[in-house]
């Protein structure tokens, strides 16, 4: 029996169009919703059907995996509040979704010992697929995530 992959969230702008978050099989995995209100948290969750809404980043230790989606100018703002939430970075792997930006933009949480990658979705017509890019620790959470929506992912080096 494989462990069960728990995801959190951390989200701000509009998620509602995120290719990410629209997965089938989202609910089976997503725990802690993390935005810039609770209030915020709480309606994004209500309206994924997925998740639960935290108002605090150490919230987020239930999760192995954080996705992130947000607006990039928002990233380093993000990055500050999680290491002032004194959380072990070392024990989570970030994802950055729907972004253009390597996962070089998340260098600050690699150096504090977490993996990164990101995750940007292609538009086709057959089905959902996804390019990544990242260290491979981050990209096999996010790989078996991905692969157990029917979607495809094709790695970046």
């Amino acid at each position: 029996m494989t462990k069960q992959l728990q995801l959190g969230l951390v989200a701000e702008g509009d998620s509602r169009h995120s290719e990410v978050l629209r997965l089938p099989r989202l609910s089976e995995y997503l725990g802690p919703v993390k935005s810039s209100s609770f209030g915020t948290a709480r309606k994004l969750s209500n309206f994924l059907r997925a998740g639960y809404a935290v108002s605090e980043y150490d919230e987020l230790q239930a999760a192995r995996t954080i996705l992130l989606r947000l607006p990039d100018a928002a990233l380093p703002r993000v990055m500050d509040e999680l290491y002032a939430a004194g959380l072990v970075l070392s024990n989570f792997s970030f994802v950055l979704c729907e972004s253009w930006l390597t996962s070089e933009a998340l260098a600050p949480l690699r150096q504090a010992g977490a993996t990164v990658a990101t995750l940007v979705s292609v538009p086709t017509q057959e089905r959902n697929w996804f390019l990544m890019e990242g260290q491979q620790a981050a990209i096999r959470q996010v790989r078996q995530f991905v692969d157990r929506n029917d979607a495809r992912a094709l790695e970046i080096r």
